[in-house]
């Protein structure tokens, strides 16, 4: 049996959860165990960081996307004899005669403003609608994502799979000893609330700043607020927000961090605040939990799915709401021990492996 795999998210030197997705999957023990053959198909910039002798990379030069993604891709499918075609996010080759899998994660474009532009409005009301009806399974990575993908599509629910992710258990753990190092590096040298994601206005970063402000001042004196994620166009609109707030020795925005240290990054904060109004699964949640921090979080979209009752949803998403949940975690001891321990047992409810090889029985009931 072979699988082909869309792999041009491995080209990213800073991967994304896509890129993270594809890895531990192919990494699993039960696709190793398979028997199967991998190919992924890559452009010239990907970069794979899997060796194995299961996996066959095949380079296609990529300089028009949509002829890369509709004509080139379904020659190589073709060439290759690949028996199943697993594209990991909303691009589908339409011509492919393969039997296809589509991962839809979320569908954040039909839900805020800022991703509605005439390309989005384009490309995922038109061809997004086809290669749906194409698909002969849909993978989702929650409830929530699947519900939304029956509303707005108007499909079968049997058509989709939920595949709940998991948690890199090498890099996210309770860790007993920790690099200062790392911390240092980011310019931290106290007790921190830390978040970790993108800036992208549905993130609602801008509410965890003013409820950061809110805090009486000896919680702000004692703990730092630390803002982990790409710096981009929207964290400008968040550095001006600190700047007028006077905020400028209190907040700190890391950039980019790569996964080994934020496990020590994690490991290190006081609590985890995630206040995202749209999440099809919430995985900075997840990892922080792995690392044993109390998180508080909105009740919106799949994050009850992934915190359930081991840490601190929020019914009201104001910023009064947010700084009454984060002081009273902070400053209550006892309260902090037992959400770290119901985080960490939480956790290992969502392994890799699990993931994996739930992906992978879809994958053998199309053969």
């Amino acid at each position: 049996m072979r699988v082909g795999i869309d792999a041009r998210e491995l080209e990213k030197a800073k991967p994304t959860g896509i890129a993270r997705y594809l890895i531990n999957f192919l990494n699993s023990r039960v696709v190793n165990e398979s028997g199967w053959e991998f190919i992924l198909f890559c452009n010239q910039k990907t970069q794979t960081p899997i060796e194995a002798s299961y996996i066959k990379k095949v380079s296609i030069p990529e300089y028009i996307t949509p002829l890369w993604d509709q004509v080139q891709l379904p020659a190589y499918l073709k060439k290759h004899n690949v028996d199943i075609f697993l594209t990991p996010y909303y691009k589908a080759p339409l011509l492919c005669k393969a039997r296809l899998v589509l991962i839809i994660n979320d569908l954040i474009p039909f839900r805020f403003k800022g991703y509605q532009n005439l390309k989005n409005f384009l490309y995922f009301k038109g061809l997004l609608k086809i290669a749906i009806k194409k698909a002969d399974v849909i993978v989702t990575i929650s409830e929530y994502s699947k519900n939304d993908i029956v509303k707005v599509f108007k499909i079968s629910p049997d058509k989709i799979r939920v595949i709940m992710l998991g948690v890199d258990e090498r890099r996210f753990y309770k860790m007993d000893n920790l690099d200062k190092k790392v911390l240092s590096k980011y310019g931290i040298d106290e007790s921190f609330i830390l978040y970790t994601g993108n800036f992208r206005p549905h993130k609602n970063v801008k509410t965890l700043i003013e409820a950061y402000y809110r805090l009486p001042g000896n919680l702000k004196d004692k703990f730092k607020l630390v803002l982990v994620g790409r710096k981009d166009r929207d964290q400008q609109n968040l550095i001006r927000l600190v700047g007028n707030l006077g905020l400028k020795d209190k907040v700190i925005f890391t950039g980019y961090v790569n996964d080994e240290e934020l496990g020590f990054i994690y490991n290190s904060a006081s609590i985890f605040v995630f206040p995202s109004l749209y999440e099809g699964f919430g995985l900075p949640v997840l990892e922080a939990m792995a690392c044993g921090l109390p998180v508080i979080a909105f009740n919106v979209s799949a994050l009850s799915e992934v915190v359930g009752d081991s840490g601190i949803l929020l019914n009201s998403y104001s910023s009064e709401a947010l700084r009454r949940a984060m002081e009273e975690v902070l400053s209550d001891e006892e309260l902090r021990k037992d959400l770290i321990q119901r985080a960490l047992n939480r956790a290992r409810q969502f392994s890799t492996e699990k993931m994996s090889q739930d992906l992978l029985a879809i994958l053998k009931e199309l053969n």
